[in-house]
């Protein structure tokens, strides 16, 4: 499985599992990802110095994202952005692919909301926010119906 080499109780065992059932493969080939995949969750450093918020690596999956992406497909943030960052950046980067958001593919904030190293045993599942609202209602659900399933087949 190769080695984990984050600290957070119970992950490797965790890992293990989903990847032997096939729910979790890891690849480098980020566009094949995203063009493979329904459900996409961004979750990469956003540091802050001096009150501004550095969103460099946020814009570079957003990038790859656009590049592969097609209908139907739900991109959810989950690092830590500003609040207006969603609909001033994120939702521009990604309508660059000619595709419009709510229409050919939904967004979501879901803010990261744990402690560090303890993101298995402190799940919080009130965590589902969006700059844009509409049709993601119907997306945030299902994904925090899958989760929440899938939390509880898992641990």
């Amino acid at each position: 499985m190769g080695n984990v080499i984050l600290e957070n109780r119970g992950l490797k065992d965790l890992l293990w599992n989903v990847v032997s059932k096939g729910f979790l493969k890891a690849t480098n080939n980020g566009l094949e990802a995203i063009k493979s995949s329904n459900t996409i969750v961004i979750a990469v450093p956003t540091p802050a110095k001096n009150g501004i918020t550095d969103l460099s690596f946020l814009e570079s999956v957003l990038d790859i994202i656009r590049r592969g992406l097609r209908r139907d497909q739900l991109i959810v943030v989950e690092s830590t952005i500003p609040p207006g960052t969603m609909e001033g950046f994120v939702r521009p980067l990604l309508e660059e692919s000619g595709f419009r958001a709510e229409e050919d593919f939904f967004l979501a904030h879901v803010p990261e909301r744990i402690a560090p190293g303890e993101g298995i045993w402190e799940p919080n599942t009130n965590t589902f926010f969006s700059d844009i609202i509409e049709i993601t209602i119907y997306w945030h659900l299902l994904l925090f119906t899958y989760y929440s399933y899938f939390y509880k087949l898992t641990i």
